[in-house]
């Protein structure tokens, strides 16, 4: 793993919850959360969220892709995490 070759939200994530097994293993509540442009192609899937659009944005945890949506429902899934643990809850 080059911390040089990183995209900057992975790296911010790297720098805030460690690079202890990166890449490897990622849980949505044990890592911390963050987002991903996906590449641009024609044929994506569908958003899960209802809103009729495409997947554009990677959900990511400890450099492990945990699955996929529109923009605004994966910054509300990588939102929430942080909200939670604000709170003092388990993600």
């Amino acid at each position: 793993m080059n911390l040089n070759d990183m995209k900057p939200a992975e790296l911010r994530a790297a720098m805030k919850g460690g690079t202890t097994a990166w890449g490897v293993i990622g849980s949505a509540a044990e890592h911390v959360r963050y987002k991903l442009a996906l590449p641009k192609i024609r044929a994506r899937r569908q958003c899960h969220c209802g809103c009729g659009t495409k997947a554009t944005h990677a959900k990511m945890a400890n450099g492990v892709m945990l699955g996929s949506g529109c923009e605004l429902s994966v910054q509300r899934w990588v939102k929430d995490a942080a909200n939670s643990i604000a709170k003092g809850g388990a993600a």
